[in-house]
């Protein structure tokens, strides 16, 4: 029964946070775009599933604000909704040129100057939600492993 009430608690957060505005795909592109210019990886292909995949970006619900589920989660990956999670202190507004704002992950560059002390730990965690996000997409082996 406990399981099924969380189950439960964990969807109707999910569907909390998508009653708020989000993007697909280009939210993530900066921040992988950062990765890629100060580290020696490659993040294409991850984009690519992102933007194809049309995953989204939300920030928490009610129930995580409150503590309910997800409690000091940096960043949490909701696979029933396609939708990564992110703290509202990680994220930032770009304003386009014809006017909207669009959500966005920060850079690295960004996360340090706001944390200078723990931004490699929350850009880890975000990075690896978005492999959760990646990795839900990519064919899976119907072949047991030895």
């Amino acid at each position: 029964m406990g399981a099924y009430v969380l189950s439960i608690s964990v969807l109707l957060g999910g569907l909390l946070a998508m009653a708020k505005p989000n993007v697909t795909g280009e939210p993530f592109n900066t921040f992988l775009n950062s990765i890629d210019q100060r580290l020696p990886m490659n993040t294409s292909f991850m984009q690519h599933v992102l933007l194809e995949n049309k995953t989204k970006l939300a920030l928490p619900s009610l129930l995580e604000k409150w503590g309910v589920i997800n409690q000091d989660a940096a960043a949490t990956y909701n696979g029933i909704l396609n939708t990564v999670v992110l703290k509202e202190e990680h994220t930032t507004v770009d304003v386009r040129v014809d006017g909207k704002a669009r959500k966005r992950i920060k850079t690295l560059s960004e996360l340090e100057l706001a944390e200078p002390a723990i931004w490699p730990i929350q850009a880890s965690t975000i990075f690896h939600e978005l492999s959760h996000a990646e990795f839900s997409w990519l064919p899976k082996s119907k072949d047991n492993a030895d």
